[in-house]
């Protein structure tokens, strides 16, 4: 996922905003490891490992942030979580891998890292955060998913991309 990578950019981001928590929710192999890094780079009070958050208490926290952060540092597919914390009314910034640079492309693609090194995520970060204003709005970020990603839209799509396949091959058959 890139949490190691997030939390060396959040050593960057914590210099610059002392105020500001990072939440890391969600269960894995990789806790250990990140609990070690967050106390060598003594991080204990600007991160907050949640562990597994219910599905019912997402939309919660969703709202309660300023901003949702995708590290992906490899393929990962559609990325459902960018588009699920985006219709929670949160802007979303991501590494440009997968299905993320799709959703954030055609939405606001500054919210795009320039990498998926950390460096570039504590630019990108400091940058949004020092220039709020840059920030889409709540109902900007749903409005796209609304516009986007609900399942009729989706069907559409699909449905046109069949269309199209078998038009072509119809075409070919006469």
């Amino acid at each position: 996922m890139g949490l190691l990578q997030l939390l060396e950019a959040w050593k960057q981001v914590s210099e610059r905003f002392p105020n500001a928590i990072l939440l890391i929710g969600g269960k894995g192999p990789l806790r250990g490891e990140l609990e070690e890094k967050i106390a060598d780079y003594g991080l204990s009070s600007k991160v907050r490992l949640l562990g597994y958050i219910p599905d019912h208490e997402l939309v919660s926290y969703y709202q309660a942030a300023d901003l949702f952060v995708v590290p992906s540092q490899a393929l990962e597919g559609f990325g459902l979580i960018t588009v699920e914390a985006m219709a929670a009314g949160l802007p979303v910034m991501a590494t440009p891998v997968g299905g993320n640079k799709e959703i954030l492309a055609g939405f606001r693609p500054e919210l795009l890292f320039k990498s998926a090194a950390s460096e570039d995520m504590a630019e990108g970060m400091i940058h949004m955060l020092s220039n709020r204003k840059l920030l889409p709005s709540r109902d900007e970020c749903r409005e796209h998913v609304l516009e986007k990603y609900t399942w009729e839209r989706v069907t559409d799509q699909v449905e046109s991309v069949f269309l199209t396949a078998l038009g072509d091959e119809v075409a070919t058959r006469c």
